[in-house]
């Protein structure tokens, strides 16, 4: 039951990790827009506290009630999208043992904005590295139709670090590639994971590389610029185009970037090839066999006159 709940709300939530938080400083929906829809927040060691804001703007012509509450937020999948953990805090990097609310009820009138204050208390117990929070607002329903009713739920992200002690550690976990014999690979795989106590952003490239060292396909890794939150993996994949080769031979991926480097090779036969290939093959089994029958009739000739 925890677990639907967690998924229903992390398909509610409106700023996901997966999408482009570099672009993104707000989020919409069912007329309201929150500001900001995420926050990367810094505590530095000796300051005991600092507040965040978040406003929430009414842009209805009805008078709207939230319900205001900080939940942890990790990894729901290995595609980004957060899951948010609502109840019990959890213990390793969640943020909501380190913060607190000014309100917990929000009235917002129609075509106004409200705000709420968030505190984020950096104490002895909150450790160096990342912590993860969500603040939830649920728009309360003033019907009671006895019906079952699908929470409206609108968040706000906190990306808290907190400095002395913070590392992230990338590194390339796996890279899958679906080779073909005559074009550049349909699909690629690569898998990162953080293996430090907080977030990074994965950057770099990949490209392919014909037999002379010419580069045929460049694209950049994790062009929406979503987070590894610590201790999880996220996939990122790719399909180059179906261009048209020239050069058979072998062709390399590379990978580099800030998570570490990674290289495959792989045999290409482009099909300007095959024709002229599929005749040679086709020429010289002509050949052969014209060389066996020759032979062959040859021998039953002497044959016959000994």
């Amino acid at each position: 039951m925890e677990l639907k709940r967690r998924s229903l709300l992390a398909l509610l939530s409106l700023a996901t990790i997966a999408s482009s938080l570099a672009s993104v400083v707000s989020v919409s929906a069912a007329g309201v827009t929150l500001l900001p829809s995420y926050k990367y927040i810094d505590v530095i060691p000796g300051k005991k506290a600092q507040n965040v804001p978040i406003s929430i703007q009414n842009n209805t012509e009805l008078e709207l009630t939230f319900s205001v509450e900080i939940a942890d937020f990790g990894a729901l999948d290995d595609n980004g999208g957060p899951a948010i953990y609502r109840g019990n805090a959890r213990p390793e990097y969640g943020l909501k043992n380190f913060a607190s609310l000014n309100k917990a009820d929000l009235v917002v009138p129609a075509g106004k904005a409200k705000s709420v204050s968030v505190s984020i208390l950096n104490t002895d117990a909150m450790k160096p590295g990342g912590h993860y929070g969500a603040v939830l607002f649920t728009l309360q329903s003033k019907e009671n139709t006895g019906k079952v009713k699908v929470e409206q739920v609108i968040s706000s992200l906190l990306f808290i670090t907190k400095k002395g002690g913070d590392e992230a550690k990338l590194t390339i976990n796996t890279t899958k590639v679906s080779t073909s014999a005559v074009t550049l690979p349909k699909h690629i795989e690569t898998i990162i994971q953080n293996k430090g106590n907080v977030h990074a952003v994965p950057e770099g490239t990949v490209s392919i590389t014909d037999p002379i060292g010419k580069t045929v396909y460049s694209t950049t890794l994790n062009k929406e610029r979503g987070p590894v939150l610590p201790g999880t993996i996220r996939k990122f994949t790719y399909q180059p185009p179906n261009t048209f080769l020239y050069i058979p031979g072998i062709y390399q991926l590379h990978i580099e970037s800030n998570s570490g480097t990674y290289t495959e090779k792989f045999m290409i036969l482009p099909t300007v090839f095959l024709a002229p290939l599929g005749l040679a093959v086709a020429i010289v089994a002509f050949i052969v066999g014209k060389v066996v029958v020759h032979r062959r009739t040859y021998r039953a000739k002497k044959h016959v006159r000994e």
